[in-house]
């Protein structure tokens, strides 16, 4: 069965104790389990140093389920304008032991939230020629990862560094550097322009913000440029 083939894979490819083993929850009582004593019934030492089991993630609150249509791929998230960083950043903001609920309105929030960061490091990248690892910022996430790898509570720590009050230089430094643990692709980040494609919200915004220059309502296209730039992360500049 199953379960003494990856107790012979893991041997064969890892050795006789492995350093790390992940898996989902439902795998603790029978799978695992298994696995711990025939690997070490038969090798005489001990199979894992540490064990990490996730949560599952669930659509509109529920299972996921061929019979029900509600698995997607990333191939689906593209066809819908999404990106697998958009996915990623989704995941990112839960710890892995939590339950997640997928919802099409969640992965916006989270395309939203990627994206606006994304350009707030392209304007740092504008303003600075030069980056610096600030050693409390670093120190802070260190020990968010040092949490049962809080990966949420350490992107948070990420958005509180854009808010704080030290220089632009020392902000894209310190989270360019995190960046090799979120896997976001921040070192190529550019700042959008209105040309460049942007979820439906900010999409309309654009359309709404166009309308009233035509129209010469510019209080109204100030309130919307405004409001772009400070929930968005996306700045408008007009030629």
């Amino acid at each position: 069965g199953w379960h003494i083939e990856c107790s012979a894979m893991s041997k064969a490819t890892l050795g006789d104790t492995i350093d790390i083993h992940m898996g989902g929850i439902e795998h603790i009582p029978t799978h695992h389990t298994n696995e711990i004593a025939q690997s070490e019934a038969a090798n005489g030492v001990k199979f894992t140093n540490y064990w990490l089991h996730h949560e599952h993630l669930l659509m509109d609150g529920g299972k996921m389920s061929k019979s029900i249509g509600n698995i997607y791929t990333i191939e689906n998230l593209e066809e819908k304008g999404y990106s697998a960083l958009d996915y990623r950043y989704f995941t990112l903001q839960t710890h892995y032991r939590s339950k997640q609920n997928f919802t099409w309105d969640a992965l916006d929030s989270a395309k939203i939230a990627r994206e606006k960061l994304e350009n707030t490091i392209a304007k740092y990248k504008e303003e600075t020629s030069e980056s610096s690892i600030n050693q409390n910022y670093k120190e802070k996430l260190k020990e968010a990862l040092s949490e049962d790898f809080n990966i949420s509570k350490a992107l948070g720590i990420i958005w509180e560094i854009t808010k704080s009050d030290i220089p632009a230089s020392e902000k894209l430094g310190t989270i360019l550097d995190f960046d090799s643990v979120l896997g976001l692709n921040l070192k190529d980040a550019e700042l959008k322009t209105e040309s460049e494609s942007y979820s439906p919200e900010v999409e309309e915004l654009i359309d709404e913000r166009n309308k009233a220059r035509e129209e010469k309502d510019w209080e109204k296209a100030d309130e919307i440029r405004d409001r772009l730039k400070e929930v968005f992360g996306v700045e408008v500049k007009d030629r």
